[in-house]
């Protein structure tokens, strides 16, 4: 077993990025994503070049909130009337599946717009995931599909498919469709772009330590932010970071993967503890 701990929200509030920042700094976290669109995006990019991990910043593609960098968007659907990005087409069932050729087109510049501005900061790890998850929406994938394989993609996220028991059958059906389509863009991109086999937050993480099929590579998904009195919790979850991230409690999860239950044998323990620490080699793009 392989995992990968991603921070999502880079850029969104001066608490994010700070929070982000000691994740880093204690080792909780592998890499974290980047909005390129945000009021303290500057400020985060900053804060990776003077904190040592620059080589480990992704981009969150973002068309949920904030004001978007092309001017396409504006007349669209996706924003409001001043120009911000309302999240409506998230909540949008029918535009999540398909969307005219007008929204694709304004969609396409976006991408491509915060694609570019990635790259301008000299980002080079080439991983991407999405605000909320609009990458997995097919209609966004299907418009971004080849911008990945042209301006060079190392990696994307697969759809949440953890765990596998409250994923109800018709969605099941559509992500399985939709992380196969994902995981064939290395045969498209010439076996440059990967992915993870499983994505999720901690709780189905944790939750899917149940599920005995569960053997291969992982993603778990955080969003870090401090509280009032420094603590370092998950923004949706609330749970503690330090907590649920240390290596003795994820040693345990990866037990119960295998035998149900953790084992507390010191032989054991540090093994477990091994396995945790296998982390992805960002320089040789491993994934």
């Amino acid at each position: 077993m392989k995992i990968t701990i991603n921070a999502d929200d880079f850029g969104i509030s001066r608490t994010v990025n700070s929070a982000i920042c000691k994740c880093f700094q204690e080792k909780i976290i592998d890499r974290t994503t980047l909005m390129v669109n945000m009021p303290y995006t500057d400020e985060a990019v900053e804060l990776a070049r003077q904190n040592g991990f620059f080589d480990k910043v992704g981009l969150h593609f973002n068309i949920i909130e904030g004001l978007p960098l092309s001017k396409l968007c504006e007349s669209t659907l996706l924003c409001d009337g001043d120009g911000y990005f309302t999240g409506s087409f998230h909540r949008n069932q029918m535009m999540r599946l398909w969307i005219c050729k007008r929204m694709k087109k304004a969609l396409i510049a976006e991408a491509e717009a915060q694609i570019e501005k990635y790259i301008a900061y000299g980002f080079q790890l080439m991983h991407i995931d999405s605000h909320q998850h609009v990458h997995t929406d097919l209609s966004v994938y299907k418009a971004i599909k080849p911008l990945l394989i042209k301006y060079g993609f190392k990696s994307i996220r697969v759809s949440r498919n953890i765990p596998h028991t409250e994923i109800h059958a018709l969605k099941r059906l559509y992500k399985s469709y939709l992380n196969n389509s994902i995981q064939n863009l290395m045969y498209l991109a010439g076996d440059r772009i990967r992915t993870k086999e499983y994505m999720g937050s901690l709780e189905d993480f944790r939750k899917s330590s149940k599920e005995k099929y569960n053997d291969g590579n992982y993603e778990i998904m955080i969003h870090p932010t401090l509280t009032d009195k420094g603590m370092l919790t998950d923004n949706f979850s609330k749970i503690d970071i330090r907590e649920h991230l240390k290596k003795d409690t994820i040693a345990n999860y990866i037990c119960a993967t295998y035998y149900l239950y953790p084992r507390e044998s010191d032989n054991e323990r540090t093994y477990f503890e091994s396995v945790r620490n296998r982390r992805c080699n960002y320089e040789d793009t491993a994934y």
